[in-house]
């Protein structure tokens, strides 16, 4: 007769099972590598923002999810940034934008008052707006921007796709 070690079965099973879970779990707005001089000031499920300490310029993070999904959840930081992703890839009355041939997009908001550069990517079934944005006040230029963006997508081993 074969005796079992059940405890030693029941820990490889929950090892796996960790290890299983860490493979297939959905990337979340704050799992991005981003950029040493910017730091996290909110994030909820659907919705990251990253900031330079003169609060001039930043990165947002969106889920791509449909906006009857996504609760307000950033209305402290209304005066700097739309609510949902979707608004920056959707020319209105207060953003304009330009699509450039590497799947990024060039925008200014007026109503927020800034201007910047932003991108949709795709990782497994999950697709996130990147936007990369500064105020129009700021000293920062529209090329250091696209750099930004462009360190985040090697660091974050991303393409921009096209919408």
């Amino acid at each position: 007769m074969i005796k079992m070690n059940y405890k030693k079965i029941f820990i490889i099973g929950i090892i796996a099972l960790m290890v299983l879970s860490t493979c297939y779990a959905a990337k979340s707005v704050t799992d991005f590598k981003i950029d040493n001089s910017y730091y996290k000031v909110d994030s909820g499920k659907y919705f990251a923002l990253y900031l330079t300490n003169n609060q001039e310029s930043g990165i947002a993070i969106y889920k791509y999810v449909n906006d009857k999904d996504i609760v307000d959840e950033n209305d402290k930081y209304d005066h700097m940034v739309n609510d949902y992703g979707k608004q920056y890839i959707n020319p209105n009355e207060q953003i304009d934008i330009t699509k450039n041939k590497d799947n990024t997009t060039v925008f200014k908001d007026h109503g927020n008052q800034e201007h910047g550069v932003l991108e949709l990517v795709k990782i497994g079934d999950e697709q996130f707006v990147i936007v990369a944005f500064t105020k129009e006040q700021s000293k920062t230029e529209q090329s250091t921007l696209v750099t930004l963006l462009n360190n985040f997508n090697k660091a974050n081993n991303l393409t921009p796709i096209a919408y």
